[in-house]
Formats: C-alpha cells, sequence, structure tokens
C-alpha cells in the first residue's frame, strides 16, 4: 500500500509544515464581495476562494477565473438561500429540481425549511438523462 502524503506534503511543503489557508467565501453573490475577493486574491490576503455559482454575480467572478488561472478557486456548492431579501434559485431550474424552490421560485433559506416543505423528492443530476438509442439509419 503507497505511503499517503501528508496535506502540507501535497501542497509542496515540508511534511509537519504548519499552513493557514484563507479562503475568501461567496466569490460571486454580488459585485462588491468579487471586488473584496479578487483585491485580496491579487493583493496576496487570500489564499483561494469559492465561486457560488448560484449568484447573480457568478458571471463575473468566473470572467476573473478564466483571467487568472493561477488563482486558487474552487466552487462553493449550496441548497440554501440564507439572506432575507437576497435570494436565488438552483442552477438547473424548477422542472429539474423541484424540491429545491420554495413558494417564492428560490433555494430553501435552511435545510429544515427544505424538508418540511418539499412535497416531491428529487435529486440534482450533473449528467442528462440517458435516452434510448436511436435505431440505425435504413441505407
Amino acid at each position: 500500500m503507497p505511503e499517503s502524503k501528508s496535506t502540507a506534503e501535497r501542497l509542496n511543503y515540508a511534511p509537519d509544515a504548519r499552513i493557514l489557508i484563507i479562503n475568501a467565501d461567496d466569490f460571486g453573490m454580488c459585485h462588491d464581495q468579487n471586488e473584496g475577493v479578487i483585491q485580496g486574491l491579487t493583493h496576496g490576503l487570500f489564499t483561494s476562494s469559492t465561486i457560488l455559482v448560484t449568484c447573480p454575480w457568478f458571471e463575473e467572478a468566473a470572467d476573473f477565473a478564466c483571467r487568472h488561472p493561477e488563482a486558487d478557486l474552487g466552487v462553493h456548492l449550496t441548497l440554501t438561500a440564507e439572506w432575507d431579501r437576497y435570494k436565488w434559485g438552483p442552477v438547473l431550474g424548477r422542472k429539474a429540481v423541484p424540491s429545491l424552490f420554495n413558494q417564492g421560485g428560490y433555494l430553501h433559506p435552511s435545510r429544515t425549511s427544505s424538508s418540511t416543505t418539499s412535497s416531491t423528492r428529487s435529486t440534482p443530476s450533473c449528467a442528462p438523462k440517458s435516452k434510448k438509442p436511436s435505431p440505425p439509419a435504413s441505407t
């Protein structure tokens, strides 16, 4: 069995190194958040950031990611929209994941509210549903 490396070693540090990772959360949530994350990443204040794909300013964050492939960026997964007056919905839309929506058309404010108000159970899918193969064309 191969010996597993520590997180420090996988990041090219000594095996016993102590590492501080400062992650800028919620990249893509709003323009001001994006401005702060971009400034922090470009000036070395943060070592990474996570992008909220479901949010209105995602495209600005994605544009930064395309222009800065060296940036340590990840995807911030979310199934809730907890803010009182600032909401977002699932990327796949109502028909694909009906249980993720509340009556207002947004993600539920909490996991508890989604499990108590949902009447349909669904599972988000990253891959398209498989279709029956078409019969071969006759020649």
